[in-house]
């Protein structure tokens, strides 16, 4: 799991970050689940775009760091659990938007956690996900064991 050291050092590229939103931002709207929500860097840019956002985060400290940093969002909420188990406590076809930035590469299987997804996207939502692009762009962190275990 990325340390929140590296997360830190990453949540220091502000262009990067715009150039996802400036992407991502067309798609956002209603209930936006983000999995793998980190430091909330990109959770920031997407609360002004979606009535509800589900921020899911399996590491304990770094939940713990989201919710004090959205404590004051009433339309914020924290979920510290895996993708497999929140997606299994959401009823089918009640989120608007999935987003996930340098996380589906972390989960083990990428297939089933896509499937599990779909179960809970409204038909004509969106699911946003950002990898990296070319082999030679994995990191230290993309090397890291997968988030999401199955």
């Amino acid at each position: 799991m990325a340390d929140q050291f590296e997360l830190e050092v990453l949540a220091r590229m502000p262009n990067y970050y715009d150039w996802i939103m400036e992407t991502f931002a067309p798609f956002v709207c209603g209930h936006v689940v983000e999995y793998g929500a980190g430091l909330g860097t990109i959770s920031q840019l997407l609360a002004p775009l979606a009535q509800q956002l589900t921020l899911v985060e399996p590491s304990t400290n770094l939940a713990a760091s989201l919710r004090t940093k959205f404590r004051d969002e009433p339309k914020v909420l924290v979920d510290e659990d895996s993708l497999e188990q929140h997606a299994a406590r959401i009823s089918a076809a009640t989120v608007d938007t999935i987003v996930m930035v340098n996380v589906l590469e972390h989960i083990a299987d990428d297939r089933q956690a896509l499937a599990y997804l779909f179960s809970i996207l409204r038909p004509g939502g969106c699911i946003l996900t950002f990898v990296p692009a070319l082999q030679k762009l994995m990191s230290k962190i993309d090397a890291l064991p997968p988030l999401f275990p199955h």
